[in-house]
């Protein structure tokens, strides 16, 4: 997550479920839409997610959650994924940042081909 001028990277290990790594993917993902824009590292956001997105791969492998008899969970069931994250409000602030950027740009082109008179 940006903050300005400076960032804050921050990681998760453990051992977790399927659904728990895809919770956590989308809850982090959506966080990271929502207030990394607002910072020069900014420009390191796709990286980061699309990093972020191969590491998932690895989680989506894994059989879905099933009790093991005689291991005591540290939760009682496994995380909700929740909704997938473009529809979660921080892929709307991401588009919204990408728009205003797109927008920017082509007025920008577009000043620099009036003829000036």
């Amino acid at each position: 997550m940006s903050i300005l001028i400076f960032y804050v990277m921050s990681f998760n290990r453990g051992w977790m479920c399927r659904s728990c790594g895809l919770a956590t993917f989308r809850r982090r993902a959506n966080r990271t839409l929502l207030g990394g824009w607002w910072g020069v590292a900014a420009l390191g956001i796709p990286v980061v997610l699309l990093i972020d997105r191969i590491r998932l791969r690895k989680v989506l492998r894994l059989a879905p959650p099933q009790p093991t008899p005689g291991v005591a969970a540290e939760l009682p069931a496994p995380l909700d994924p929740g909704q997938p994250v473009l529809l979660r409000p921080g892929a709307i602030v991401a588009g919204a940042v990408l728009a205003l950027i797109l927008l920017i740009v082509a007025l920008g082109v577009w000043a620099a081909d009036a003829p000036v008179e």
